[in-house]
């Protein structure tokens, strides 16, 4: 299980897979010749910027100006080991802009499941695509096909396609299949807890409340911390008097579906407040 924490406005996450194993311990040269690679792209980029700002979902384009063309671009590499599974991230800073490449690597097994890793590039304010550049070079490279990795809920779609801030933490869970990036929790914007949060009997009767009206399940009092806390784990409120989830709570593998529909529910009755 791997996390990582996004707390940046105007960050979009591109999901891509790749079918064929690959490992960048064994051969830590190809990280050099990647980085090598985005830095090369990176001096070769457009100067006009694109930035994102959460004003009713529209964004618009602005010509950047000769500060901000990109005049130094670094590659940072963290490598993270947990079981039969490793994580490596790549930082490429860009004129103060810092945007994430997370390559999830798992083993090589032979199952229904072709995808042996995945890629998860978080994008903040870049210059240029590089979730294309890497894509190319991996292709050409490792000689494998690399996809958009097929989300079955269209929710979770939808909210990856969206590019609005967040502050959350996004929790991913691998499952032993290959390296498959089973699951992935909800991105939930704390606005859109705030409903709860200002329930006039506080946040867990707010959420009860809903339960109740929804599903007509009833929740006894004392459990509704601990539903509570299953949901958000932790949650604290900022200096605006706003809900700020500083993680979101993933149960076992087997509670996983009703949690996310729960949450989608949840969601979406708060938006509709």
């Amino acid at each position: 299980m791997f996390d990582f924490t996004n707390t940046v406005s105007g960050t979009s996450f591109t999901v891509l897979k790749c079918t064929k194993l690959f490992n960048f311990d064994k051969i830590a040269t190809l990280r050099q010749e990647l980085s090598k690679h985005i830095v090369e792209n990176a001096k070769k980029a457009s100067r006009k910027r694109v930035f994102s700002e959460r004003n009713n979902n529209v964004y618009y384009e602005q010509d950047s100006s000769e500060v901000d063309q990109i005049k130094t671009v670094k590659c940072e590499w963290h490598v993270l080991q947990s079981g039969e599974y490793s994580m490596h991230t790549v930082e490429i800073s860009m004129s103060g802009h810092v945007s994430k490449v997370i390559i999830v690597n798992g083993p090589d097994r032979k199952d229904d499941f072709e995808t042996h890793a995945v890629i998860l590039m978080r994008m903040q304010n870049t210059f240029f695509d590089i979730g294309g550049v890497i894509k190319a070079w991996m292709t050409e490279k490792f000689e494998v096909t690399i996809g958009d990795l097929e989300l079955k809920h269209d929710f979770l779609r939808l909210e990856f396609d969206r590019e609005v801030p967040y502050t959350a933490h996004l929790k991913i869970q691998v499952k032993d299949l290959g390296g498959l990036l089973k699951y992935l929790t909800l991105r939930i914007h704390y606005d859109d807890l705030e409903a709860f949060a200002t329930h006039k009997d506080g946040l867990y009767a707010g959420v009860t409340e809903f339960l109740y009206e929804s599903t007509g399940m009833k929740v006894p009092t004392s459990d509704q911390f601990e539903l509570v806390s299953l949901l958000t784990n932790q949650m604290v409120m900022d200096k605006r008097g706003k809900v700020k989830i500083i993680k979101t709570g993933l149960p076992s593998h087997d509670e996983l579906f009703w949690i996310e529909s729960l949450l989608i529910r949840l969601t979406n009755y708060a938006r509709s407040r």
